[in-house]
């Protein structure tokens, strides 16, 4: 986003403002005394001199100016070279001074203090203090304060020790260094200009446009000239600013349009992946509906079923009940028999019996359905419990606790060992690197100094090769000098510079070589060359021992070879380095499949020990259940004898009875009808009540299977099931129900697809389970995820009878749903949030365009300012600059300005200035044609002051020119002094001009000070205090700065 500036024209004056410079004094510069040196204001300050000979030069006027030039910020002073290094040589040198007396050191740092006032009002006086060092990175530093600080002093030491003091009493101020101190003092404008024929150094020349009068420039550096003195290189760079900004609003809706293109095709994709998922969820709903029907059909068949055998169960009782009647009819008979006393009593006791047995008979069922209850209950939590006690490999609960914290210890070493075997594959590799470099060992830092010095260098072990039969006896004999260097010293300046770079380092053996090593062979013992000397030496005196160790005799030592990285020939050194780093990787890779093998037997122990814990539990459950078993086995058994007892009861009860009757044969006829009822018969009691033992079984388990069907369909009621399909035309028949079977499991198959693309084939290409992903990583969940939907799938697309679909509806589609949930969760919110970041994003693209269109013009408008700015300070300066012309008789000149727009942004708009002579009778002559050097002298001088007054607030500026005298006659001399008097006197410009004596009477009527730098001996180390002539108009300044004029 731009920010709108308005187009006026402000002057930048920094810190000094519109002050003017009113006092100058150098410290330890040059030949000069620290004398304070006091400049007019609005007026030409003279400088000239009387040196050692006839003339005045050898006295200083360049070094004075170059300094009063250097504290205002000259732009010449900070070209391509910078302001540090010339400064630097400003300072008083013994040598440039030509000074053999040592009581005169060289200046290691030196001040140069200026005093800015405003006119001619001290009271607001800022000092700006520039510090010289000679040695120091920091060349110039610049401090200022307020009021009048000058150095003072009796003698020159103690006005060097007074500016020392006052630098550092300066120090809790800003301090500015070379490149922003103009800047911060006298802000974006030239404060000063200035032509100097040398500034520090002879390599330093002028090119500025006081510099060049007898030649031409070009017309592109004539008009940025103009523009900087005018102070009107800030619209140069607004207006370039102006296009950059248009440039970077278009580049910038560029870039949101083509970010909204490549999101557009995203959300696209995203937008079809939602609607995939609806469809899936629209196909589940309806899957949901059949599956419904086929659980709720399936329900009310399974009630018919077990209606049709409750109802067989009934009959069953019935015909039961039925003989039971008989018989008790039967017995009552026979009870009613007359009896005798002891048959009464008898009968007595024997129903007594009976009805023992009946309540025995009793307590045992209930037992067991209770025992049967507990049954079912414990074979549930074994079939849970196998499950986990799979895993247990017959290990104990401490024993799996042990072997798991086993396995968490050989994890953390396994794991410890990967790492440490990392660590030593890094360090092979970085050996490698050295090797391969040629910067191993110690030698390698000396070879890196000899290059940085530019010295061709080699180790010595690299320039030898040798066979492997010999290898390990001449690297004994080469050990000691593992860490030599061969140097090419081809002349006596290398080898010096080689022997000082190995002073820095001690104890590294040097061999030097008048020869180029770049063509060096390298050589084997007995090869001849410049080495063979060497190995030939090194052979006679180590004589070979065994065929690894060699033996000096005149010291007495052992040496053994054998190194693994061969020392000599740097190719085998690196082939064997590189088989290091290969068994290094190899170790390495080793030791992460350990870890890898560790982290899975640390899963396996942790399955053990809860498959442990489960055993253990087993055994209690299993030992429980074969108890309930045994005691159910036991029950089975005891039942049918209770009934036994309780039947046999009833006969003896019934014998008894009938032991009553007076009539034998009516209790005989008795017993017998009664007995053939009960058991006798072919179609008896005992065995109506097996069969409805069986009956009831399977009644018992239909009802089961009924239940298991409602409660999957989630009825409470099958008969009003029944009845609300009956009201829906719905047929709840075997057929309709295997119908809605198939219709569901079509609906989850195309809801599936609609997510899966192709789940057979991926189905096909599961892994095997050695290679399946960790389930606990979010990879593994995701494979998980789509191995459950591929399942199901498949589940769907089989043949399955109705009793094995018959399961919850969530329970079947329980992959399709986390699927979805996966994936989808938030798919209503991330499409909402999609089509309004689309409508944003156009909203945002429309407001854009209308708001880089506005910039754009807006922009235009105020390049258009900027180009009106300059336009106008090209015409002020031509106008000024031909006022000035015709104040000097000279003929009019028209500037010719235009500029060329480059088409780059990045560059500012090419000003030229192409300047015509209008001569009287309007004819023109070209600037590159001038007539003379005067007059380009006079152009050149008039056009800058020109610029520089045409700015917005010229006061307090300065204008310098060195041999002022030169290059122009004596009228030509007297007028330009006489317009720069006049320019100085109305913009309160400062104006400095120094030349030599024999020009001096000409410019000194128009001057309004003057000073004469003396230096009266050749053997004068430092000038004689400055002769000064104040002008009329300096008396109260005098008066304030006397106290530092002594």
């Amino acid at each position: 986003m731009f920010t709108p500036k308005l187009p006026i024209e402000t002057a930048d004056l920094g810190l000094i403002g519109n002050r003017s410079l009113r006092a100058f004094q150098m410290i330890r510069v040059g030949r000069h005394p620290s004398s304070v040196f006091l400049l007019p204001y609005g007026g030409i300050w003279l400088i000239t001199g009387r040196g050692p000979g006839s003339g005045s030069n050898g006295v200083g006027k360049t070094v004075l100016l170059a300094a009063l030039t250097l504290l205002n910020g000259d732009p010449q002073w900070r070209g391509e070279a910078g302001v540090g290094p010339y400064a630097a040589r400003l300072l008083f040198d013994r040598k440039r001074a030509k000074v053999s007396d040592t009581s005169y050191p060289d200046a290691l740092r030196g001040y140069l203090i200026g005093v800015y006032l405003h006119g001619r009002r001290p009271s607001d006086a800022i000092t700006v203090m520039m510090r010289i060092q000679r040695h120091d990175s920091r060349y110039v530093q610049v401090r200022w304060g307020d009021g009048v600080l000058l150095a003072e002093g009796q003698t020159e030491s103690d006005r060097v020790l007074a500016a020392d003091a006052i630098w550092e009493n300066m120090r809790g101020g800003e301090q500015l260094g070379p490149k922003n101190y103009a800047d911060v003092l006298f802000g974006s404008s030239p404060r000063c200009l200035a032509y100097i024929r040398a500034r520090g150094s002879e390599d330093n020349q002028d090119t500025g446009i006081l510099a060049l009068g007898q030649q031409q420039f070009r017309p592109a550096d004539l008009a940025n000239h103009i523009i900087a003195l005018s102070g009107h290189q800030q619209a140069v760079i607004e207006e370039r600013k102006s296009r950059q900004e248009v440039a970077a609003e278009e580049l910038f809706l560029t870039r949101m349009k083509r970010d909204d293109a490549d999101l557009k095709v995203k959300e696209r994709q995203q937008l079809a992946d939602i609607e995939s998922r609806k469809r899936a969820r629209a196909h589940m709903d309806v899957a949901a509906t059949h599956w419904q029907e086929f659980l709720g059909i399936g329900s009310v068949l399974e009630r018919r079923r077990e209606a049709d055998l409750r109802a067989a169960v009934g009959q069953l009782e019935s015909a039961i009940l039925q003989m039971e009647a008989e018989v008790e009819v039967k017995e009552r008979e026979l009870r009613e028999l007359p009896s005798i006393d002891q048959l009464a009593r008898q009968h007595a006791h024997d129903r007594g019996l009976r009805e023992r047995a009946h309540a025995q008979l009793e307590k045992l069922t209930k037992e067991q359905g209770e025992k049967e209850l507990r049954q079912r209950q414990l074979a549930t939590e074994h079939g849970e419990l196998e499950a986990k006690a799979a895993h247990a490999l017959g290990l104990t609960v401490a024993e799996a606790d042990q072997q798991l914290q086993d396995a968490k210890e050989r994890e953390t070493k396994a794991v410890a060992g990967a790492v440490l075997q990392e660590q030593q594959l890094k360090a092979a590799r970085q050996e490698l690197d050295q090797i391969r470099a040629g910067r191993h060992g110690e030698s390698g830092m000396v070879l890196a100094a000899l290059e940085d010095e530019g010295i061709d260098a080699r180790r010595l072990v690299d320039l030898i090769t040798l066979d492997d039969t010999r290898r390990a006896v001449w690297e004994a004999r080469l050990s000691p000098f593992a860490h030599a260097v061969v140097i090419s010293a081809t002349c006596t300046e290398t080898a010096d510079r080689a022997r000082q770079v190995l002073e820095q380092h001690p104890g590294i053996p040097a061999l030097m070589l008048e020869q180029d090593l770049d063509g060096f062979q390298m050589v084997s013992p007995g090869d001849g060359g410049p080495l063979d000397a060497l190995l030939g030496t090194l052979a006679a005196r180590m004589q070979e021992k065994t065929s690894v160790a060699v033996f000096d005799e005149r010291l007495g030592l052992h040496i053994w070879g054998g190194f693994e990285i061969p020392l000599t020939d740097r190719r085998a050194a690196i082939r064997a380095a590189e088989d290091r780093v290969d068994e290094r990787r190899k170790e390495w890779e080793a030791a992460t499949k350990e870890g890898q093998a560790a982290t899975k037997r640390r899963q396996t122990a942790e399955r053990v020990v809860e498959g442990a814990r489960a055993v253990v539990r087993l055994t209690a459950v299993m030992e429980e259940k074969d108890q309930v078993d045994e005691r159910l086995l036991q029950l089975t058994k005891a039942i049918p004898v209770a009934e036994k007892d309780e039947n046999d009861a009833r006969q003896v009860e019934a014998e008894s009875k009938r032991a009553h009757d007076e009539h034998a044969e009516r209790r005989a006829g008795l017993v017998t009808a009664i007995t053939k009822l009960k058991t006798d018969g072919d179609d008896n009691l005992a065995l109506r009540r097996l069969g409805l033992a069986a009956a009831r079984d399977r009644a018992s388990k239909q009802a089961e299977t009924a239940r298991q069907w409602r409660q999957h369909a989630g009825i409470v009621d099958a008969a009003a099931a029944a009845e609300g399909f009956d009201t829906t035309g719905v047929e709840a028949d075997e057929r309709t129900r295997d119908a809605r079977l198939h219709d569901a499991c079509s609906s989850l198959r195309r809801a599936i697809e609609c997510v899966v693309t192709h789940p057979a084939a991926s189905r096909q290409q599961e892994p095997p389970a050695e290679e399946a992903p960790d389930f606990g990583s979010y990879d593994g969940h995701v494979a998980e995820l789509n191995a459950e939907i591929n399942r199901m799938h498949a589940w769907c697309a089989e043949h399955k009878t109705a009793a094995e679909a018959s399961r919850p509806f969530d329970a079947v589609t329980t992959p399709l749903r986390e699927w979805l949930n996966w994936y989808g969760e938030n798919d209503t919110a991330d499409e909402q949030d999609i089509r309004v970041r689309q409508r944003d994003r156009e909203k945002s693209i429309e407001a854009r365009e209308k708001l880089t269109e506005e910039t754009r013009l807006w922009l235009v408008s105020q390049r258009e300012l900027q180009i009106r700015l300059i336009t106008d300070a090209f015409k002020s300066a031509e106008e000024q600059l031909n006022l000035l012309l015709s104040v000097a008789g000279r003929d009019r000149v028209a500037l010719r300005f235009t500029y060329v727009d480059l088409g780059n942004p990045d560059l500012p708009l090419k000003w030229e200035v192409r300047p015509e002579w209008v001569l009287p009778a309007g004819e023109t002559v070209d600037y590159s044609a001038s007539p003379n050097t005067a007059e380009l002298i006079i152009l050149h001088t008039l056009l800058a002051v020109s610029s520089m007054v045409s700015a917005t607030q010229p006061q307090g500026r300065m204008v310098v020119v060195d041999e002022s005298g030169n290059n122009l006659d004596g009228s030509n001399l007297r007028r330009l002094a006489g317009i720069l008097e006049h320019v100085a006197a109305r913009y309160g410009l400062t104006v400095v001009l120094a030349c030599q004596d024999v020009y001096a009477h000409l410019v000194a009527p128009h001057t309004a000070s003057l000073v004469k730098l003396l230096r009266l001996g050749s053997n004068d180390v430092l000038n004689a205090r400055p002769a000064v002539v104040h002008g009329p108009d300096e008396p109260e300044l005098v008066k304030h700065f006397a106290p530092y004029l002594k």
